[in-house]
């Protein structure tokens, strides 16, 4: 499920990559060029930024594997209310 978030201004893109840098680089560039762009591997180490989206990212994803998992089981549903797995 995506929402798209207004008033938020892009202005740089940091993509961490495993292959060909160059490609994305590139390609990325043509779609979005008024972006500043960035395609780098180990852009989670280089940059702190990209560190803290992995950690979002992962704990979204186990959020929502776990909602998946158990979506009738009001124990797990209630344990998870106050926390980032929040749905309320």
């Amino acid at each position: 499920m995506c929402r798209w978030i207004t008033g938020v201004q892009l202005t740089e893109l940091y993509v961490d990559t495993v292959g060909k840098e160059d490609y994305y680089q590139d390609k990325l560039e043509r779609l979005f060029p008024q972006l500043k762009i960035v395609v780098t591997s180990k852009a989670d180490v280089k940059f702190p930024i990209v560190s803290a989206a992995s950690i979002c990212a992962k704990v979204t994803s186990c959020c929502h594997m776990l909602l998946l998992a158990f979506p009738l089981r009001g124990d797990i549903v209630g344990r998870l209310r106050g926390t980032m797995c929040s749905t309320s």
